[in-house]
């Protein structure tokens, strides 16, 4: 009997203990328990809009490297100046460093995109019986032609488009097979230096675009005034209501969602907007093509620029792609746009 009193009286104690245990205590917030942290001070809000900005716009071209020129800071041995045994190997060092040539990757279908550069040599290939085409800036307006041989090359300029959408281009044509020639094109806006060759199997480049990449990146500060502000608006020309036409569609048709996804695209009167997101200055330009009318892609070209977020095409179009990379690379990505409305 005093054994189970024991056990009983035990068993008792126990339970109280786990009671007592199992009892939480008062809720506290952080600013009752640590002293470090103390409530927020209350501070007046002021809008977005009524926050003062600095605009920027472009202002004046500043030669930007092109792939391949951006070198580390040499050191003082390397400072040092070359040595030639004669003046001409002096000159030919100097045209060999700066001449470009075409590179796989630079090409989209069978037009080539070379990065422009100021007093660069572009080697264009071409061939007897084919025509090359030198694609110039929109806007562009070629000053004089001049080329080192002239009886045995035929060179010819013409134009695309109309008004503000009119585009320059320089045909080029061998009358035969292994010649070299020098052209020099000068412009409005820039110098041209070509440097053609004639092949021996065909083999020629069919079309040449130049991309430009200072356009995006030389910028200078602006107060914050009526003048400024006008300069750094979109650029975008004023939109007929009338002629609005919002019903487009976009999707990815190969690869990943790339960041210069569409977000918005558009027409009105003549000219279709296709907007992107603020990621789309990181990202490669992608190329536009449109359709002809039984839908196959590659027989058409449209003009069409970059202004801001936005790229602009001169005409209207109901099925389009962009597209950057190619099957080659194994880094194709393409984005279709189909218009699903009809124009007012």
């Amino acid at each position: 009997m005093r054994v189970y009193l024991q056990k009983k009286f035990l068993f008792s104690c126990l339970s109280l203990v786990l009671v007592g245990c199992s009892t939480a205590g008062p809720w506290q917030t952080n600013s009752q328990n640590d002293p470090d942290l103390k409530a927020p001070e209350v501070v007046n809000y002021i809008p977005a809009s009524d926050v003062k900005k600095t605009k920027v716009v472009v202002d004046h071209y500043i030669p930007v490297a092109v792939p391949g020129q951006m070198m580390p800071v040499p050191t003082k041995s390397q400072l040092k100046p070359k040595a030639f045994l004669t003046k001409e190997k002096a000159v030919a060092y100097a045209n060999k460093k700066a001449t470009r040539t075409p590179k796989s990757s630079d090409f989209f279908n069978s037009m080539m995109r070379y990065n422009y550069m100021p007093d660069a040599l572009y080697t264009v290939y071409t061939a007897p019986m084919h025509i090359t085409d030198v694609v110039l800036e929109q806007g562009e307006v070629i000053n004089s032609i001049a080329a080192g041989d002239v009886p045995d090359w035929q060179i010819s300029s013409t134009f695309s488009g109309e008004g503000s959408s009119k585009q320059y281009h320089v045909l080029i044509k061998p009358n035969s097979s292994g010649l070299e020639n020098t052209v020099l094109i000068t412009t409005n806006k820039r110098t041209y230096h070509l440097i053609l060759k004639s092949t021996n199997n065909n083999v020629y480049m069919v079309s040449v675009e130049f991309n430009y990449p200072h356009d995006m990146v030389q910028t200078f500060q602006t107060s914050n005034t009526p003048v400024s502000k006008a300069l750094s608006n979109s650029g975008l020309p004023t939109l007929d209501p009338n002629t609005l036409n919002v019903d487009y569609r976009y999707r990815v048709l190969k690869g990943k969602k790339p960041t210069w996804f569409p977000t918005k695209v558009y027409s009105s009167g003549h000219q279709t907007f296709i907007k992107f997101n603020n990621k789309f200055y990181n990202s490669s330009t992608p190329v536009l093509m449109v359709a002809n009318d039984q839908g196959k892609f590659g027989t058409m070209t449209a003009n069409y620029r970059v202004k801001g977020q936005y790229m602009i095409v001169d005409g209207i179009y109901d099925h389009m792609r962009l597209q950057t990379g190619n099957k080659t690379n194994g880094k194709e990505t393409i984005v279709e746009i189909e218009s699903v409305g009809q124009h007012v």
